[in-house]
Parts: structure tokens; sequence; C-alpha cells
């Protein structure tokens, strides 16, 4: 259950959808992954438009497909399904953001899998030699 107070995030939708190939492939294959999306779009229903719309420019933004082509793609089916432009703009720009907004963290401080993140030293708790 969607709750409009916490904050979205690419994740699994309640909706079946396909799923773009892998990222490793040619432009073209990126393109007609987009287009599949798009045609995935185009079949929504009210109440799952803008959710759909996001799950889609999730899954092009990750398989690093570029924001105009998924713009060029995904926007006109999203208008004929009745989200104003506007709102596509804003949607597909919110994908984005929230898939680059995880960074991968590769420094030795990082903690572990499960593992609680560790405070910083204070000044005070310093040993100095």
């Amino acid at each position: 259950m969607w709750r409009p107070w916490t904050r979205r995030r690419c994740g699994t939708s309640s909706t079946r959808a396909p799923s773009p190939r892998s990222a490793t492939g040619v432009g073209a294959s990126r393109v007609r992954d987009a287009q599949r999306l798009a045609g995935w779009v185009s079949a929504l229903g009210e109440g799952e438009r803008n959710r759909g719309l996001f799950w889609a420019a999730c899954r092009l933004a990750e398989a690093g497909v570029a924001p105009s082509v998924t713009l060029d793609a995904l926007g006109p089916a999203a208008e004929q399904i009745g989200l104003p432009p506007r709102e596509v703009v804003t949607t597909i720009r919110s994908a984005y953001r929230a898939t680059s907004a995880r960074p991968a963290r590769t420094d030795a401080s990082a903690p572990a899998h499960g593992e609680a993140p560790r405070r910083p030293a204070r000044a005070e708790e310093q040993v100095l030699s």
C-alpha cells in the first residue's frame, strides 16, 4: 500500500510490467526497452498512471538511458493516458533523482551489511600520542 507521507523510491510496483534488458546492450536495445515500457505505460488505468510512469522511468534510468530518450518515449504515452505534460516531466525527473540518490559507498569506514553506522570519535575521546 502506498502512503503519501513516505518518500517515493524506485522499487517494485504492484502492477506487473516488462523489465528492460541488460544495460550492457547496444543503444538500439535501450530505445527498444523504452518503447516497450512506453507501451506498458499507455495501458495503465486511473489510479496507477503516475506510479507506473515513475516505475518505468526508474527502470530506464537504472539501465543508463538518457533522460531525453526516456522523456521522448514515455512522455507521449503518459500524456495519452491523461497525465498533464508538466506532471510527466516532473515524474521522470523525480525518477532520475531517485536512482542517482543512492551513491555506492566504497570506503573502508562504511558499515557492513546489517551493521549500525559508527559514530566518529569526539576530540576528547581521541588518544593523542
